[in-house]
């Protein structure tokens, strides 16, 4: 069954017609997780895949390059790590020594069917892919012809960040860049754009509770949709367009139909945003927002939740770990046409900015559930979603005397 959930108008691709896949992985990455490993060798070529690992994110990349070699070679994948410089010379003729690293770099990737970044602070990914001027360097060039070719790019936590056209890059805390709009706060700078225009990816998502932030960049940077993906975790997109979720917990989609004026200015207001929760199995169609859910899951009946009256519909953290997903599943069993919570700082000594987020339904929300995997994954599409800022004052907590 296709549901449509939403139409997202989206500009010309920054990489011209890639015939390559992404595996796009939240970090945190289990190497026994075979939800994700496999479906990622046999994109790289299975039996014939050849990998080049990038691990210049790392602060130790020979280490975590290595780590990754051991378990590819596990599954039976010819794997190599690049050693490639973090900051590669301005000028490649001047600098015997990059330059001789830049071409046996290009040489491994054009024989690979796959690269893999691993985690690390994806600045440095940028940094050594990139010259000063913004120039491709000769590494990021072969990275493109395999992707073009039909290769597979694969990356985990700052591997996937960088993905999109802008990137998180040095934030700081998810409420200050609410608090601040991603612009004030300088939490954008320019990614890869393997994942094409009109999207900005985010990691780590669901466990850190970062989307506010996600909201924020979508708001500061007028894009379209906003991907985030949680940990041992991936979103596999084939084309820039059709993507398929793998893994422990799921994915989320935010698009905002509307820019606020509040975007530019700081503090992050939301008057009307499209939320969307996929999880093993399910499949969307990037452009159109076209959600299927996964062979194996069940539609939940709306208002049949035997325990709905006991449902809470009001959160006190929303920025807490998992905490909107929850409120998500539980709005849709639930009788209740919206759920709220609220973000603030609770060791603030004054008053502060807060906001609000309310949930609600929508004719278009629908819900499904699996158990296939031992434990239950729910699938959420069409909610409705408004962020306002509101006043704080601070929390005095006294002890009651016995």
């Amino acid at each position: 069954m296709l549901l449509l959930v939403c139409q997202v108008s989206l500009a010309a691709e920054s990489i011209a017609a890639p015939a390559g896949k992404l595996m796009i992985i939240g970090g945190a990455l289990r190497y026994d997780n075979l939800q994700i490993w496999q479906p990622l060798i046999a994109a790289a070529g299975g039996s014939q895949a050849r990998v080049a690992i990038i691990a210049v994110a790392s602060a130790q990349p020979q280490q975590a390059g290595q780590q990754v070699q051991q378990v590819l070679s596990t599954y039976g994948v010819s794997a190599g790590l690049l050693d490639l410089p973090r900051d590669p010379a301005p000028d490649t003729e001047a600098d015997a020594k990059d330059q001789a690293a830049q071409q046996s770099a290009v040489n491994r990737i054009d024989q690979a069917t796959a690269v893999y970044f691993t985690g690390g602070d994806q600045r440095r990914i940028t940094r050594a892919l990139r010259y000063a001027s913004g120039k491709p360097t000769p590494v990021l060039e072969a990275i493109i012809r395999l992707y073009q070719r039909g290769g597979l790019i694969a990356g985990t936590s700052a591997g996937a960040a960088m993905m999109s056209e802008r990137m998180f890059a040095n934030p700081g805390t998810v409420l200050s860049v609410m608090q601040q709009g991603a612009t004030a706060s300088q939490a954008l700078t320019s990614g890869l754009g393997f994942a094409g225009p009109g999207i900005l990816i985010d990691q780590h998502f669901l466990i850190r509770g970062r989307l506010g932030r996600l909201l924020a960049g979508l708001q500061a940077n007028g894009t379209a949709l906003g991907i985030g993906v949680d940990e041992n975790t991936a979103l596999y997109v084939e084309g820039q367009r059709y993507a398929q979720v793998y893994g422990y917990k799921g994915v989320m989609f935010a698009s905002l139909p509307v820019r606020s004026a509040d975007a530019v200015s700081g503090v992050l207001r939301i008057p009307n945003a499209q939320l969307h929760y996929l999880s093993h199995g399910d499949r969307i169609d990037l452009q159109t927002l076209a959600i299927t859910p996964a062979a194996d899951k069940q539609a939940i009946p709306q208002e049949t939740h035997p325990e709905a009256a006991q449902l809470r519909t009001r959160y006190g953290d929303v920025l807490a770990n998992t905490v909107i997903p929850e409120m998500m599943f539980q709005l849709m069993e639930s009788q209740a046409g919206q759920i709220s919570g609220l973000a603030f700082d609770a060791a603030a000594k004054e008053q502060s900015t807060g906001f609000e987020l309310v949930l609600r339904k929508s004719p278009q929300s629908r819900a499904w559930y699996g158990v296939s995997s031992g434990m239950t994954q729910y699938t959420v599409t069409g909610l409705q979603l408004e962020l306002l800022p509101v006043t704080v004052q601070a929390l005095q907590i006294q002890p009651i005397q016995p």
